[in-house]
C-alpha cells in the first residue's frame, strides 16, 4: 500500500491536480479532490494499482503474481459515497 500511495502522490502531482490527501489507512486511501479531476484521478489510481506488480519487481525484485484491483468511491463525506469508474 506504501508504494502505491507514494506512486499516486507522484502521478498526481507531475499532472498538477489539485488535491490533499486526507487519510490513509490499512487499503483505504482519501484524497480530496475537485469535481473537475475526479475522473482524471480515479484513473490515475486505477494505472497505479495495475502498475504496482511491475513496481514491486523494479524495487524488491519480487515476483508479485497477486492481480491487484482498486475501487474509487466518491462523495461528500464517507458516508455517501458511491462508485466510480
Amino acid at each position: 500500500m506504501m508504494i502505491a500511495r507514494i506512486s499516486a502522490y507522484k502521478r498526481l502531482k507531475a499532472l498538477q491536480i489539485p488535491c490533499k490527501w486526507v487519510s490513509t489507512v490499512h487499503d483505504s486511501i482519501v484524497v480530496d479532490v475537485p469535481d473537475e479531476h475526479i475522473q482524471v484521478v480515479a484513473k490515475t489510481f486505477h494505472e497505479v494499482f495495475r502498475d504496482l506488480p511491475q513496481n514491486i519487481f523494479k524495487l524488491f525484485g519480487y515476483t508479485w503474481t497477486v492481480p491487484m484491483e482498486c475501487e474509487c468511491k466518491q462523495g461528500k463525506n464517507m458516508k455517501e459515497m458511491f462508485k466510480i469508474a
